[in-house]
């Protein structure tokens, strides 16, 4: 058996990881690099790897660091089948069909640059009809139902609690007569989450490839979160200026939707218009809604009953579509909250707000997740006064607040939990998916606690089991 790192190693994005034994070879995950543009050029290099020998893909959950390359798979030649969940698959259909729209957009902005500089024009790096024809090659499965890949490969699914659709992969492979398991966790989910379950606890592993994005860090708990977004709304309302939220569409807006609706009934926040200005997060919205029957228990006992139900009558959440609409909200925007995309402030819609809005003191950016190294939200957070966006140098007055709570990533005591509770714990732990100090931090607790061997792979670098113990 033989494990070859291509993304995500030693950073957080880009999730590409190879798994071969026998005449069967497995991707498991295939994303795009997001946030530091020097990593990014690597996207639209050639794989590594003779993509026609890839026996299948099996994708761990929809975001686009673990999905967002599987068009240029296509693109390439990849012809065999792509398993995931079948929620992955319908989020997938959004997901990267609005992937290859910006793509197109940007590659024709950036030709007609290259045609003034007498340059030839590149292609972008898939296109729609890419995008779109590789949805022919996905295979849905369900959680814990075993299945075969071929007859010495069997593949169970578990549920990562991450978000929707998300799963955890269970690979036992059967060599020389004796079996071995390798477990791909995915992005690991931060217990009690609304919506979705708690993370799934695995009986054994002989190899596990593990997340780290949040390895050294703890996460306030979501009442103390709760509290500090009801301070924050109340703040940002009474400085006068909207509250503009960056947002990843999938499950990330859906929660602050919700959130925010408890929080109004409750009393503990002002009443206020909320645009959703992301029509890639309402087509998202509208799967939650198709799915309420996946809502978790401890959500319909929440204090606020079943809130998500009445979200979808709540007069004050309107959904922006057209661009005219977008850019009509700025000229407005007062007493108002902005949920638009993307979640790094990288792109999508939230970028013509923060333009409009970062150079008045009366404004509020609140960033609710992860802000990878080089995008613009990290930027925010470390205090810069002056950034850049779209073409524009922007003096930066707005409140800039960040709430870690509603992290979609178990914190280091989840994780270190998650990994104690393997009836067989693993002889070996992979740590991908986190910056150096996260993974540094996550590898000497798992060494100090369970005393299990732990690496940190290069990309590109190559281990075989059971050598590698």
């Amino acid at each position: 058996m033989k494990i070859q790192f291509f993304g995500a190693a030693r950073m957080v994005t880009g999730s590409c990881t190879l798994l071969e034994s026998g005449s069967v070879s497995m991707l498991i995950d295939c994303g795009m690099i997001q946030g530091d543009e020097k990593e990014e050029i690597r996207n639209a290099l050639p794989f590594p790897f003779d993509v026609k020998a890839i026996s299948a893909v099996m994708l761990t959950h929809a975001h686009l660091d673990h999905v967002g390359l599987v068009p240029k798979l296509y693109k390439e030649g990849y012809r065999n089948p792509v398993h995931a969940t079948r929620l992955t698959r319908e989020l997938c259909e959004i997901l990267l069909e609005d992937s290859a729209a910006i793509a197109e957009r940007e590659t024709a902005i950036e030709n007609r640059h290259r045609l003034d500089a007498g340059l030839e024009p590149v292609s972008p790096i898939y296109t729609m009809e890419e995008a779109k024809a590789c949805l022919s090659l996905f295979q849905d499965h369900s959680l814990l139902k075993p299945w075969f890949l071929s007859e010495d490969v069997r593949v169970q699914w578990f549920d990562a609690g991450h978000i929707l659709g998300s799963a955890m992969v269970e690979v036992v492979l059967r060599e020389a007569g004796e079996e071995h398991t390798v477990v791909f966790s995915g992005d690991i989910g931060h217990r009690g989450k609304p919506f979705l379950p708690d993370p799934s606890k695995l009986a054994k592993a002989d190899v596990l490839v593990m997340e780290s994005t949040y390895g050294d860090r703890l996460h306030p708990g979501y009442e103390e979160a709760r509290e500090q977004l009801a301070k924050i709304v109340c703040e940002a309302y009474e400085r006068g200026g909207p509250l503009m939220i960056p947002c990843f569409a999938i499950q990330r807006t859906q929660e602050m939707l919700y959130y925010l609706h408890c929080l109004e009934e409750e009393g503990r926040i002002p009443s206020m218009d909320i645009f959703l200005d992301s029509p890639m997060a309402h087509r998202v919205t509208q799967i939650f809604n198709d799915n309420i029957q996946f809502i978790d228990q401890k959500t319909k006992e929440m204090e606020s009953g079943n809130a998500w139900v009445a979200i979808g009558k709540n007069h004050r959440i309107h959904s922006l579509f057209t661009k005219k609409e977008s850019q009509a909200l700025n000229q407005k925007g007062h007493h108002a909250i902005i949920i638009s995309s993307g979640g790094m402030a990288q792109g999508g819609r939230i970028l013509h707000h923060l333009k409009h809005h970062l150079w008045q003191k009366e404004s509020t950016v609140l960033f609710v997740g992860y802000q990878a190294e080089g995008t613009l939200g990290r930027e925010l957070l470390s205090g810069q006064k002056q950034v850049e966006i779209l073409g524009k140098r922007i003096h930066v007055e707005a409140a800039i607040e960040q709430i870690e709570g509603f992290s979609a990533h178990a914190d280091q005591p989840e994780l270190l939990d998650w990994l104690g509770a393997f009836e067989q714990r693993p002889a070996v732990v992979f740590l991908q998916h986190g910056e150096m100090q996260s993974i540094l931090a996550l590898q000497a607790r798992i060494q100090e606690k369970y005393g299990i061997k732990t690496w940190i792979p290069h990309v590109g670098q190559t281990y075989f089991w059971p050598e590698t113990k």
